[in-house]
């Protein structure tokens, strides 16, 4: 064992506001994106990417006449 100080310089731990933060901003990115920055680009779709994309917006009423008619089928 060597008598002399270590010289491995000290960092400052951040503050709690800080830690919150950074947590709280990597939580979002990864729940509605974009987790890559602003310039990701993806070879998948954002829904099956990002959980957000999976839920149903909450107290939205859908208005039969507005919904897309994702069947395929002719309403004759």
């Amino acid at each position: 064992m060597s008598d002399t100080p270590d010289s491995t310089p000290t960092l400052a731990a951040p503050e709690p506001r800080e830690i919150r933060d950074n947590i709280t901003r990597l939580v979002r990115a990864d729940l509605m994106g974009p987790l890559g920055g602003e310039s990701e680009e993806m070879d998948q779709r954002p829904g099956e990417r990002y959980i957000v994309g999976t839920l149903a917006p909450r107290n939205e009423v859908l208005v039969p006449e507005k919904d897309e008619d994702l069947s395929g089928a002719d309403e004759d």
